[in-house]
């Protein structure tokens, strides 16, 4: 009895010294913003003053881990240093948010997608992974009723309707938690990209991104940018790293952003994993990029073979069309060194074959060297679409894309900076209660 009593002693002093340390670490790194706006999606965490309330602890590197609810739910972060395209950042990596993602696994993924803006008013996708595939889709949305229970209904943009989960709590969002955001009486629409639509309740729901969304990978504490193209991400890659280059509109076509003002992440998926709820990506933490001093610029594909036609990549055009020389099956070569990091579109692979053209008549090249800013090409296959063949400048250009920095030999993944040992154990400890109350919640509110 008396060990027991010591144990629950111990844990207790551990938990004040975390409340009241914790602060002071929050101070240190915290982020030069503010939240926004703030709405949690009808899931197990709306109307949750525990796991709903900490938003904007999440702009310092030992905040805690915020939900944004199912599909829709959201966080709009306004920054008022601006966030810069600065292409001296490795990888070309601007910023980073990490979730709360434990592996790469397909029924562990979370994924949100995060959009820029300048204004805060016109808004610009960040192009991941699984952007350009055709299960992917640019305008879904659903609207949320109010039928005053505990679990709401819902419509969609494909003309689904149902109850948003069968088994736990799903509730229609009250305005007393999100005071950033007007929300009707009887129903919100929410709506962006959506990269899965899973209504059938199953524990194996769940998508496989590669790179470029929220709580999709394990993360870590640093301001350092590690590569998101790297081999096997499932089991090497790190959660949340972001390019500003990978910037798109509504047509999928790239613009050019300088610096960004605005950050949007919000839960890209519509899942339903039955006893474990709904896919709901999560939020922990937000930071900044250590800007290197000399990161050049990938150009190591000197030419791209579609069909057997070569194509010549020249300097400062980003934009071909292929139309003409696709039939039918379609297959992309990419001629690049050995060395480098390719995709086309989600694959990572230096060839890939379509049995047809693509939906959404964009194919997306990147090639990626060492530490260097990746080279993107996009390939368009639809005759009458108005592509460009250079990205669309938005706001004031800032830095000069065609000056390349002294060459240096490419340097291995940066390992992260230590942290101390008190503040190992805190984050651990922090880490370890929010885990037991998904758990708790999950296991006893299914």
């Amino acid at each position: 009895m008396k060990t027991m009593k010591k144990i629950i002693a111990v844990i207790i002093a551990a938990l004040v010294m975390l409340s009241l340390c914790a602060p002071a670490f929050a101070i240190e790194y915290a982020v030069d913003a503010r939240v926004k706006e703030y709405l949690v999606a009808p899931s197990q965490y709306t109307n949750n003053g525990q796991y709903g309330k900490f938003i904007d602890t999440t702009l310092t590197q030992n905040g805690n881990t915020t939900s944004l609810g199912n599909y829709g739910g959201y966080v709009v972060y306004e920054f008022n240093t601006p966030v810069m395209n600065d292409p001296k950042n490795p990888y070309g990596v601007d910023f980073r948010i990490s979730g709360n993602a434990f592996n790469g696994a397909l029924t562990t993924q979370e994924p949100g997608q995060v959009w820029v803006s300048q204004d805060g008013e016109n808004w610009y996708a960040l192009a991941g992974s699984e952007h350009f595939e055709n299960q992917t889709d640019w305008n879904y949305s659903v609207t949320y009723k109010n039928n005053g229970t505990n679990i709401c209904d819902y419509v969609d943009s494909n003309g689904e309707s149902g109850a948003v989960s069968g088994r736990i709590a799903a509730k229609y969002p009250d305005k007393d938690f999100y005071k950033t955001v007007e929300i009707p009486d009887d129903e919100i629409t929410l709506g962006g990209v959506c990269l899965a639509v899973q209504r059938t309740p199953s524990m194996k729901n769940g998508i496989q991104t590669q790179f470029g969304y929220v709580d999709a990978y394990p993360y870590k504490i640093d301001n350092i940018a590690y590569n998101p193209y790297i081999e096997n991400p499932t089991e090497k890659g790190i959660d949340g790293q972001f390019d500003i280059s990978w910037a798109v509109d509504e047509n999928g076509y790239p613009v050019r952003l300088d610096y960004v003002n605005f950050v949007k992440v919000q839960t890209a998926t519509f899942i339903d994993g039955a006893m474990f709820g709904e896919k709901s990506t999560e939020v922990s933490r937000v930071c900044m990029i250590e800007t290197g001093e000399k990161v050049s610029f990938t150009k190591s594909a000197e030419s791209i073979v579609v069909n057997g036609q070569e194509i010549e990549i020249t300097d400062g055009k980003i934009g071909y069309d292929i139309s003409e020389l696709c039939g039918g099956e379609i297959t992309i070569s990419v001629n690049a060194d050995e060395n480098s990091s390719v995709y086309i579109n989600n694959l990572r692979a230096s060839e890939r074959t379509f049995e047809a053209a693509p939906d959404k008549g964009i194919i997306r090249v990147i090639v990626q060297d060492g530490e260097k800013n990746p080279q993107i090409i996009y390939l368009y296959t639809d005759p009458d679409s108005q592509a460009p063949e250079t990205e669309t400048l938005i706001g004031d250009q800032i830095f000069d894309r065609t000056e390349t920095p002294e060459e240096e030999e490419p340097a291995p993944d940066p390992a992260p900076e230590k942290e101390g040992f008190f503040k190992r154990v805190f984050r651990a400890i922090g880490d370890f209660f929010v885990r037991i109350y998904k758990w708790f919640v999950k296991t006893f509110f299914c």
